[in-house]
């Protein structure tokens, strides 16, 4: 489908089918599923029946012919792996179109070459159906598949045909080519935008999965040449979703207008390059997509003529001009009328600054335009024209909406009457621009048009040719429009260039003077224009050209006064290049200046702002233009922004763009001691920070010495920042760092789009840290972010923070994110880099949400790392991240902590505390959720849920623990202590299992405690919260715990619940190694309803651990094998019970509430108030099981009571050691379905 969007808005075409079908009928051969669901209604079935489909099998892309020629303008893969051979059953469903679901079905591996005919039996058979095929694979795996709808009985029954093709799964590339036209002029295609869109909706609702912005110049370029009279890009993307997406192409021209936006479908295959487009003839697959100046809206304003007839007496044609100057001696009538050049244009007259009636006719290349004074049905065509100055503006605007040009066409009547149009050059009425103002300034105090002041008819200079001048063109007033009217610069008509060249001198310098530059002339001098006093100079096309020559004055624009106003319109800056501070393109040190259009571009300078310097008094307020190609040797490539202590320079952008623009610092933007910036639109792109030095920073923006940016919509993409050494390119999209000078400040909110920073135009990761934004305080300064709404996605750093990198040593507290998107949409897509993917934190307190959970919540979300920390990481100082609210979702890292990582230093204790919000969906070799090595965790509130450690299927491995925390030290990562602590009404709930709900951690599927280290401890403590409905393939569904020696992990639980857990041993808890130490000494500790699938330790498996019950609960807990409650294990592995209960546990084999095996120990020991096993079931030893080389030691009263076997020892099954020298031991009222109800023997 090819969708083409003028001036913002997307005007569709038909949807063109994207079908391998017979008919148009067909559903999309692409798709992943029928184009209905099925209906639910009864249906009225006509009869039961059968019938005989034949489902052809696509053995190339397009297997009906007939149709590929619709498809034009769609991207496909030049080749995807053959069907023949593969498919060795189909699968046919049929569905009621009008509601009762499923009607028939069939089933063939009869497949003979590429057809196959599959008898299809039918429940009843409906007015109409939807048919879905399926070729299956020797393993089952559905590799083809096809659809048609609105299928009758009869098609049926006359050999309806259905083809199948490839399902895509998995992920693909995209390779192709665009070419269009090489036009001249305004018209010349200079940059291109490609975003690529998941779907049709995210076109308008979401951010890009991938861009790329391409130019004929500037850093990473991307326009070359191609076939003869075209230009060329390349699109590359990598790792893309199947499905079908779309790629929107956005065509800027010289003056920076887009001229056109095409939407085209992309189809991407699992394993394979897009890289052709289909053709406009069914065997044609193109390498390279082609438009012509047809497809993009002309920008054309000629008018074939304009003529003017005189009282039927004089007719005057001035076709191809665009001023004209009539003077008449005495008073005559005239008429007006116009023929345009194309169709498109349209047209609007003024008659002494009036509307001039109505415009007769339609438009149309072949019709002529008609002015009169009235509406009535017989128009006048005759203006009388008095004595005086007369003046009548054309107007034309092109098809696009957008280019607009004026002919003027000024009549003088009678004597004495000056003209206000003024011909220099070479045969003309001045030779020098100096003289024609000189008359101008005489004229203008005696009888000028419209008197002296603001309403004073314009003066035109007209230039004709080359006009060199041996000094400057001064233009003084003593104040605005006292000596001189408004003075418009333009040049003549022709194909010739019209120049005023003022070499090495100045080209305007205008003094308290209204001057505008208005047509095709081109002005060279150094700098080209000054403006003093209370000056206004105004630009509205034309060229203001530097010599590319490095001096003192290479400026295109210069302004010197707090009064000065510059507003450019259109026209371009270019090829200017300073040796000293200032900007090459324009120097603003003071002042106004507006940007509605136009280009300032390859313009240099030694200095700070190759495009654009906006000094202590200055105001630059830029709503549209581009500003591209500069290049600064120290910052701002763009434009640099400053004050000083005493005055504030002020930087707004509403629209536009700033791209491709280079720097040391600051690549695109550099605003620094006491600046301000306000972004509410345009577009920051594609610039580079790029040093020779060690140390790069901000591609897209610099912030730098008690700066401000508030950034409440527009986009910054596609930045990056390089240093010679690959650590300090940093800050890709944003950089911000505070100095001795006072602090920064970046506000996020509203619309604001920070994505794809960090890769240079081919889509290699340059910035080392802080892909997106780089935050950096001082030790006298804060660096201080907001962040309310917008997004930060799909940024990469090489290193560390891909989307946010916070490095706040001195002043904590300073980041606040209660809004907006760190990450992708809900298509994925977010940031990269290999540690703390989405935000890392080297320093300083970052809040997420606000403080009890209200207001609008941030997500960080569909992050990817390559070591750890897919969402959040916080590293190597005193970090700390403060969760009230929010999400951290659908991130991911091949290392540890898919949600979030903590990895800290010996003597440094990082924090996170979480009080809200939600950890769901993530996944990580380690700690799905969240990991901590050497950090305090306190864990009030929220849920942690939904995550998974995926394992490699080995018990023994050290990948696949902690599905939703992993917490502790190894003996590879010896750092420091850490500690753990669950109150409140925390949950770490349904971790362990991916996204189908399939256990893939191995050990810890809900928390996983290790220390490895001995002098390195894990401490844990549970006061409240639950940890329930988790899953791992081995120990721990919802704990496991072990430490190698004292002191070891510990784990302390006083409050709350372990529920609902799964595992194959210790589905509650699992405790390994001698230095791993539970205990449970509250009533409100709880541990219930947890099993294992085969193995020991439904409630709690131990293993050389200790486990000591003093107050809590261990109950309904169910196990495959051994202890239902608890099970204890290895000559190391001891239970304390001082008191608490085990209640209503089951064991498939032995031991319902407790079992005792391969050297384990149970101390009943202590003052016991309540210490009681009851209600536990097993086959054998109902309430406790203990085997040969285990030991029970009884030290207080006790009673094994209410017990059930179904075998034999209801109470006790002892074939081990009970040591009870005081009789202390009551073993009463169990039962036994076999024998021995209350001990055996």
């Amino acid at each position: 489908m090819s969708t083409n969007r003028r001036a913002g808005i997307i005007q569709y075409a038909a949807p063109l089918l994207l079908v391998l079908l017979l008919c148009s009928s067909c559903r999309n051969l692409f798709t992943d599923k029928p184009a209905d669901s099925p209906g639910t209604g009864s249906g009225q079935p006509s009869a039961s029946g059968e019938a005989v489909l034949t489902i052809r099998i696509g053995t190339d892309l397009f297997s009906a012919p007939d149709l590929r020629d619709d498809m034009s303008r769609t991207a496909v893969p030049g080749s995807l792996p053959s069907l023949a051979g593969q498919i060795k059953r189909f699968d046919v469903m049929v569905y009621s179109e009008s509601g009762g679901g499923l009607c028939g079905s069939g089933s063939s591996t009869a497949i003979t070459g590429t057809e196959v005919r599959v008898p299809v039996s039918f429940d009843f058979i409906p007015a109409s159906m939807k048919i879905a095929v399926y070729g299956m694979d020797a393993s089952n795996t559905k590799i083809a598949e096809g659809y048609k709808t609105g299928v009758t009985f009869a098609d049926l029954s006359s050999s309806l045909v259905v083809y199948a093709g490839n399902v895509r799964t998995g992920t693909g590339s995209i390779d192709l080519t665009v070419q269009f036209q090489d036009m001249t002029g305004v018209s010349q295609i200079t940059m291109v935008t490609a975003e690529l869109y998941s779907s049709e909706e995210d076109v308008f609702e979401n951010p890009p999965v991938f861009s790329q912005i391409f130019s004929l110049t500037g850093p990473g370029a991307g326009i070359t040449a191609g076939d003869a009279g075209f230009n060329k890009i390349n699109f590359y993307a990598n790792d893309i979703e199947s499905g079908e997406r779309w790629l929107v192409l956005c065509f800027l021209r010289s003056d920076g207008r887009a001229i056109r936006t095409m939407v085209e479908t992309i189809h991407v295959f699992g394993g394979v390059t897009t890289d052709r487009w289909i053709g406009s003839t069914p065997d044609s697959l193109l390498s390279s997509l082609k438009y012509t100046e047809s497809d993009f809206i002309s920008s054309n304003t000629t008018l074939a003529d304009i003529t003017m007839e005189s009282g039927g007496i004089d007719t005057v044609n001035f076709s191809g001009a665009s001023f004209y100057s009539v003077s008449r001696a005495a008073p005559l009538s005239v008429s007006l009328s116009l023929q345009l050049a194309v169709s498109g244009q349209t047209v609007a007259v003024t008659y002494n600054n009036a509307p001039a009636g109505l415009m007769i006719g339609s438009p149309g290349s072949a019709l002529r335009y008609q002015c009169s004074e009235n509406s009535s049905g017989n128009p006048l065509k005759e203006f009388t024209l008095a004595a005086g100055s007369h003046q009548f503006r054309i107007t034309v605007t092109a098809p696009d909406g957008i280019t607009k040009k004026d002919y003027i066409v000024e009549f003088w009547i009678g004597s004495g009457v000056p003209e206000t149009v003024y011909h220099v050059g070479a045969g003309q009425d001045y030779l020098t621009v100096p003289a024609a103002l000189a008359d101008i300034k005489t004229a203008y105090l005696n009888n000028w048009p419209g008197g002296t002041g603001a309403n004073a008819s314009p003066a035109y200079i007209i230039i004709h040719g080359e006009v060199s001048h041996s000094s400057s063109i001064a233009i003084t007033d003593s104040a605005m429009y006292s000596s001189f009217p408004p003075l418009i610069f333009r040049g003549a008509t022709g194909s010739q260039e019209h120049i005023i060249n003022n070499g090495t001198n100045f080209g305007l310098d205008i003094t308290s003077a209204d001057v505008s530059l208005n047509g095709d002339l081109i002005l060279k001098g150094r700098p080209g224009v000054v403006i003093r006093g209370s000056g206004v100079f105004t630009m509205n096309a034309g060229t203001i050209q530097g010599d590319g020559i490095a001096n003192s004055n290479g400026t295109g624009v210069l302004t010197n006064g707090d009064s000065t106003r510059f507003i450019m319109n259109g026209g371009i800056i270019q090829g200017f290049s300073m040796t000293s501070d200032r900007s090459g393109g324009v120097h603003l040190p003071s002042g106004i200046f507006i940007m509605n259009g136009g280009t300032i571009r390859n313009n240099t300078t030694a200095g700070n702002g190759g495009g654009v310097n906006v000094g202590q008094y200055g105001r630059f307020t830029m709503n549209g233009g581009i500003i591209s190609s500069n290049t600064a040797a120290s910052s701002g490539g763009g434009i640099a922004v400053y004050g000083d202590t005493a005055n504030q320079a002020l930087f707004t952008m509403t629209g536009g763009m700033v791209t491709g623009n280079s720097a040391d610092s600051g690549g695109g933007v550099y605003v620094y001691n006491n600046a301000d910036m306000t972004m509410t639109g345009g577009t920051i792109s594609r610039n580079c920070a790029e040093s020779a030095s060690p140390f790069s920073g901000g591609g897209g923006v610099y912030m730098y010495n008690n700066a401000d940016l508030t950034m409440t919509g527009g986009t910054i993409t596609g930045n990056w920042a390089v240093g010679a050494s690959r650590e300090q390119g940093i800050g890709g999209g944003i950089y911000a760092i505070a100095a001795a000078g006072g602090p920064v400040s970046v506000t996020i909110s509203g619309s604001a789009l920070v994505a794809n920073n960090g890769k240079d135009t081919a889509g290699i990761t340059k910035t080392h840290s802080g892909g997106g934004i780089f935050l950096r305080d001082s030790a006298t300064g804060t660096a201080r972010l907001t962040m309310t709404g917008g997004a930060i996605s799909g940024n990469a750093a090489a290193e560390n923070g891909g989307g946010l990198y916070i490095d706040n040593e001195n002043t904590p507290d300073t980041v606040s994110i209660t809004g907006g998107r760190i990450g992708g949409d809900n298509t994925g897509t977010g940031n990269s880099a290999v540690w703390g993917a989405g935000i890392y934190v080297n320093n300083g307190t970052v809040a997420l949400g606000t403080s009890g959970g209200s207001g609008t919540a941030p997500y960080i979300q569909y992050n990817r790392s390559g070591g750890g920390g897919g969402g959040i990481q916080i590293q190597d100082y005193n970090a700390k991240l403060v969760m009230n609210h929010g999400t951290i979702r659908n991130n991911s890292t091949s290392g540890m902590g898919g949600g979030v990582l903590v990895v800290g230093t010996a003597s440094l204790s990082l924090k996170l505390y979480m009080l809200g919000g939600s950890i769901i969906g993530n996944d990580a070799s380690r700690g799905g959720g969240v990991a901590v090595q050497s950090g305090q965790f306190d864990l009030a509130g929220g849920r942690i849920e939904g995550n998974w450690a995926y394992g490699d299927g080995a018990a023994d491995s050290a990948a696949g623990n902690g599905g939703g925390i992993w917490i502790g030290n190894t003996a590879e990562e010896d750092i420091g202590s850490s500690t753990l602590s669950i109150s409140g009404s925390a949950m770490v709930t349904n971790n362990g299992k991916n996204a189908s709900g399939t256990a893939v951690t191995d050990h810890g599927g809900g928390i996983y405690i290790t220390s490895d280290v001995g002098s390195k401890s894990v401490t844990v403590t549970m006061s409240g919260g639950s940890i329930s409905n988790n899953a791992s393939n081995f120990g721990g569904g919802g704990v496991y715990i072990q430490g190698d020696a004292a002191p070891g992990a510990a784990w302390s639980m006083v409050g709350g619940t372990i529920t609902g857990n799964t595992a194959l041993y210790g589905g509650g808890m699992y405790i390994n190694k001698a230095g791993a130490a539970v205990t449970l000494s509250n009533s409100n500790a709880v541990i219930s309803n947890n099993k294992t699938t085969g193995a020991h330790g439904g409630g709690i498996a131990i293993s050389n651990g200790t486990f000591t019950l003093n107050y809590g609960n261990i109950k309904d807990n169910t196990s495959g094998s051994t202890g239902g409650g608890v099970d204890v294990r290895g000559i190391s592995g001891k239970f304390r019970f001082y008191n608490g209960s085990i209640l209503n546990n089951t064991a498939k084999t032995d031991g319902g509430g407790v079992s005792l095996y391969g050297g384990g120990n149970c101390y009943i020991t202590g003052t016991g108030v309540i210490r009681e096993i009851s209600g536990n079931k097993a086959q054998n030893g109902g309430g406790v099981r203990i085997y040969v080389d285990s030991r029970m030691t009884v030290e207080d009263a006790f009673s094994i009571t209410g017990n059930h076997a179904f075998g034999i020892g209801g109470g006790l099954y002892n074939t081990g050691l009970v040591t009870d020298t005081s009789s202390l031991l009551s073993v009463t009222g169990n039962t036994a379905d076999q024998s021995h109800p209350n001990l055996f023997p």
